[in-house]
């Protein structure tokens, strides 16, 4: 009932009590940089929570407070899960009417929290806003968010990770999630990496917004390039194509166009290996590479960063296109199921 009120008087500009929940494996040099970035922001009241698989050791409980300058940190080891399985540990450990969710790999703008109760109604159930490549990073980070942050690299939601206007979306990342928190309502367990996608639509289906919002901003560490990047945008493709099958409202036809990018190209394989291949089958492969070139130069820094876009963005599409056929055998069993 307390947790109901809270609720209902939160409102714009409203600084409610939450924690932070930050889901990872074991202690890492990012964990540690997420913490300091937690402690840096300019909001009153807030809670650490860190959520490894085993107990940390008492030096680094030790390290994560020093890091947190005084703000509280609680440990809550989980056992190995998934980052769905972590957060509804935080979630039903939780007692506040609102929650931040970010990743052990990223670290927030010190306003992000100030920012993101600005966007607050009594209609908004989450407000998330891009997770932006570290601009420090490596090259081959730096290569893995360029096809990150373009609509041919990933679709429509490349607005996860470059700032367009405020609007209502329909799904948006965990790694820069503020949310409301509904009754019994968790994370899909069974997804790895579609979890945040589900929990989006079952709070626009209990009659709340998502908000999109573009000052509300964290820096997350991309995959290195290209096996680590590669890995990720199979496992993306993997669980949108057991979505597809499913035959669920949130995968939309262009989800699949990545897999049918992959046949064309291994159409085109085993008919330069049969036959002459005619002038007209290569009007696909022009577009897409006019397309690509272009893509590469906009979204680059550099010219360097841009002649890596050429390679970057074949892999994430192939990748993607490899796990979407991987996942739709699995989507079809459940279907059935």
């Amino acid at each position: 009932m307390a947790e109901q009120q809270d609720n209902q008087n939160v409102g714009t500009g409203a600084q409610p009590e939450l924690p932070i929940v930050v889901p990872f494996p074991k202690w890492d040099d990012w964990v540690a940089e997420c913490i300091a970035g937690c402690a840096k922001l300019d909001y009153p009241h807030f809670e650490i929570w860190l959520l490894p698989d085993e107990p940390l050791p008492l030096e680094r409980v030790a390290e994560a407070e020093r890091l947190a300058a005084g703000r509280p940190v609680r440990v809550l080891p989980t056992g190995p899960a998934n980052p769905a399985k972590k957060r509804n540990v935080a979630l039903r450990a939780s007692q506040h009417a609102w929650a931040a969710l970010i990743d052990a790999d990223a670290y927030p703008q010190p306003d992000w929290l100030q920012k993101a109760f600005r966007h607050v109604t009594d209609t908004v159930g989450i407000v998330a806003g891009p997770n932006m490549t570290p601009p420090g990073d490596p090259l081959a980070r730096r290569i893995s968010g360029l096809p990150m942050r373009s609509p041919l690299g990933f679709g429509a939601g490349y607005i996860r990770h470059h700032p367009v206007a405020q609007h209502d979306a329909e799904e948006m990342p965990t790694c820069n999630m503020i949310i409301r928190r509904l009754p019994e309502l968790l994370f899909r367990e069974e997804f790895n990496t579609a979890e945040d996608m589900m929990y989006c639509r079952d709070t626009r289906e209990r009659g709340f917004r998502v908000v999109y919002a573009p000052d509300v901003v964290v820096y997350h560490h991309r995959r290195r390039f290209p096996r680590d990047f590669a890995k990720q945008f199979y496992f993306y493709g993997r669980d949108k194509g057991r979505l597809f099958a499913r035959s669920h409202g949130a995968a939309r036809m262009g989800h699949a166009a990545p897999a049918g990018l992959l046949i064309y190209a291994v159409a085109t394989l085993l008919l330069a290996l049969l036959c002459s291949i005619p002038l007209w089958w290569w009007i696909p492969a022009l577009g897409y590479a006019a397309l690509v070139l272009l893509e590469s130069i906009r979204c680059a820094s550099s010219p360097l960063l841009a002649l890596c876009g050429l390679i970057a963005f074949p892999v994430a599409h192939l990748s993607y296109g490899f796990g979407f056929w991987r996942g739709v055998p699995k989507g079809l069993r459940e279907r059935r199921a």
